[in-house]
């Protein structure tokens, strides 16, 4: 990651994607995008083709996952959302824990799920 990109994280109000930020955000990256349910439904392939049009990322990783390709810019005056639960595994990492499954591997089943579950008509959005 270069710390100048400018990174969308989809999902940044649940476990992974508050996680992800504040990764992001502890090595230095100060153009990090995120967008609430509210500003932007993901389901809506149009919404999401011009959202990313609009703002222009440097990295997206969920749109890599769900096959999408475009950018986003930073808009710097929508508020990041409500207070997060924090999940801070360096505990775990420092006792010689390490995640099993990749990060990438983890939002491709969460997509796969997800869509399954559009399907049914039972996702939450």
């Amino acid at each position: 990651m270069n710390k100048g990109q400018r990174i969308y994280v989809a999902g940044h109000r649940g476990m992974l994607g508050s996680a992800l930020v504040r990764l992001l955000a502890a090595r230095g990256c100060q153009d990090i995008v995120t967008a609430s349910h509210a500003e932007l439904d993901l389901c809506d392939a149009a919404a999401v083709r011009s959202f990313l049009r609009e703002r222009r990322p440097d990295a997206v990783i969920v749109a890599d996952v769900t096959g999408y390709a475009g950018r986003i810019d930073f808009d710097s005056t929508k508020p990041d959302g409500p207070p997060r639960k924090l999940c801070d595994i360096s505990q775990l990492q420092a006792l010689g824990w390490r995640p099993a499954i990749p990060l990438r591997e983890v939002l491709e089943m969460t997509y796969v799920s997800f869509c399954g579950e559009l399907a049914r008509g039972a996702a939450r959005t």
